[in-house]
């Protein structure tokens, strides 16, 4: 179904039309938006209750003629056909086939039951059952011709409004696997180089460490602003002589935090002491993907 609709000037600007209430235009205008493809509404109740309509603003809408009523409780907008010229690929008949079959359209497009005209005395039509539609309205019912050029102009809006698709991008490699390229990503691939070795030697169990990088790269970020670089990198490689921060999963959040990335910063290592952090080479990154 069709996403956009219409209202035709010359009759919803007419004074007949604006003599209505507010409430009964609101209506209508919902109706409008809401009708299918064919301007049939299967559960007009829902629509009044949905904009705060009444029965009498409904009744008014009918009276005028601006509806046509079924038995069955559907309506359809009689102007629909003024309002609403949609292309044929958008088009989704009515599910509302038995009403439907009992209404035909008049010269100006306008919708009018079959029944009514039948009752009518002869020499008239359906113009006299519900009156002329005025010839402004008329003159701005599109020709066949101006039909296909509407939508010929929509397809054509249509192309120039997709995007062009761009090349997809070249995936970066992950960082175990290529220079850091920032003070954010050389502590990241320092951090990744003592979780690996200490997987190596069975001190972590699982593979991969899990990090909250968004949590992470704020603390990283915030520790080089307050202490530099070199000395978060120091503190970083200290860390895998931490006992407390390997009994905590040896996270880069852990190693970050406060009191702990304080105590690292200030803490020396004992003389003649060989760290696990000193014997930890690039090879050892290669079984973590970043």
């Amino acid at each position: 179904m069709a996403e956009k609709r219409m209202f035709t000037k010359s009759i919803v600007l007419s004074d007949d039309f604006l003599d209505m209430p507010m409430s009964a235009r609101c209506l209508y205008f919902t109706l409008g938006m809401l009708a299918d493809d064919d301007g049939f509404i299967n559960s007009p109740k829902a629509i009044m209750r949905q904009c705060g309509a009444s029965l009498d603003d409904m009744r008014i809408l009918i009276a005028k003629k601006y509806l046509l009523e079924f038995d069955t409780g559907v309506i359809v907008i009689r102007h629909w056909r003024l309002n609403n010229c949609l292309r044929s690929d958008r088009y989704k008949q009515t599910s509302c086939i038995n009403e439907l079959e009992q209404i035909v359209t008049d010269k100006s497009g306008a919708y009018f039951k079959i029944d009514l005209v039948e009752a009518l005395p002869d020499g008239k039509n359906a113009d006299d059952a519900f009156g002329e539609i005025p010839e402004s309205v008329q003159a701005e019912i599109p020709e066949a011709e101006e039909t296909k050029e509407i939508e010929a102009m929509e397809e054509t809006s249509e192309v120039e409004r997709k995007p062009e698709k761009k090349p997809a991008a070249e995936k970066k490699k992950p960082l175990a696997e290529r220079e850091p390229v920032n003070d954010i990503e050389r502590v990241e691939k320092a951090y990744l180089r003592n979780y690996s070795q200490l997987h190596g030697l069975g001190i972590i169990r699982m593979e991969r460490p899990i990090i909250n990088w968004a949590a992470s790269r704020k603390m990283t970020k915030d520790a080089i602003r307050k202490y530099g670089v070199g000395v978060v990198l120091e503190a970083v490689r200290k860390s895998m002589n931490s006992r407390f921060c390997i009994t905590k999963g040896y996270t880069l959040t852990t190693i970050l935090s406060a009191g702990v990335l304080a105590g690292l910063v200030n803490v020396e290592k004992p003389p003649g002491r060989t760290s696990l952090a000193d014997a930890v080479s690039d090879d050892s990154l290669k079984n973590i993907s970043f």
